[in-house]
């Protein structure tokens, strides 16, 4: 069962059958949203998304203060939010309350899409989040950082050019991906300047956004073609097939 559709090829030339089911992220974001109203007149917000793994947390959280900090010089009312869960909100709550700035920290399923829904910029970490701001139509920055020997691993064994699914879909950098080194305060805190000060940068993702999105659509939700290919494939296999 595969989650995205340039997936089953690898598979098939192996001879395993292999299904493209759809995203679980699909499951509550099936398409983008509506565009956007303008704002004109009213502070910008930031979404922070520092992960969802403790150590993800401790090497981010350091970084985007500081990111935080180099914003502030130019957009002096920006809000902050940074959505949570439950797992790990005790560690962000007890590093947030550090920072010398304002931070709203919200969980839940419902006050993490109205974070999106407010925010007109958001600063990521890697993974599953990206497609779930691609839904939300809310222009954002990719990043990544770890242990540098973790990181020199993968390094030497990734074969792909982009580590986010919305850049893998169209294959093109739609999203600014910054990681390991290049995952600074200032490299970060100017892509998001970018997108704050130049409503077009956040535009040409939205296109980009909804192009992801089509790749990726499927009839149904995801879980229910998954749950119909398994008795299928079981009924072949007792047959012989």
């Amino acid at each position: 069962l595969a989650l995205l559709p340039f997936e089953p090829p690898f598979f098939s030339v192996h001879g395993l059958a292999c299904t493209y089911v759809g995203h679980p992220a699909l499951e509550t974001s099936i398409s983008p949203t509506p565009p956007r109203p303008a704002r004109a007149g009213r502070q910008p917000v930031l979404c922070l998304l520092p992960g969802s793994r403790q150590a993800e947390i401790r090497h981010l959280l350091p970084i985007f203060r500081e990111t935080l900090t180099l914003l502030r010089r130019d957009h002096p009312d920006l809000a902050v939010v940074l959505p949570t869960i439950a797992p790990v909100a005790g560690l962000v709550r007890d590093a947030v309350s550090r920072w010398a700035d304002a931070v709203t920290i919200v969980e839940g399923a419902a006050a993490r899409q109205a974070a999106f829904a407010a925010a007109d910029v958001a600063l990521a970490a890697c993974g599953t989040v990206i497609l779930e701001l691609a839904a939300a139509g809310l222009p954002l920055v990719a990043c990544y950082r770890g242990r540098w020997l973790g990181a020199a691993i993968v390094q030497r064994l990734i074969r792909v050019r982009f580590v986010t699914l919305v850049n893998l879909l169209v294959d093109r950098a739609v999203v600014p991906e910054l990681t390991q080194e290049n995952c600074t305060p200032a490299r970060l805190a100017a892509a998001l300047r970018e997108l704050l000060d130049a409503p077009a940068a956040g535009e040409r993702q939205r296109a980009g956004f909804a192009e992801a999105l089509a790749l990726l659509a499927v009839e149904g939700r995801p879980s229910d073609r998954a749950a119909a290919v398994v008795p299928d494939s079981g009924r072949a296999e007792a047959a012989g097939e």
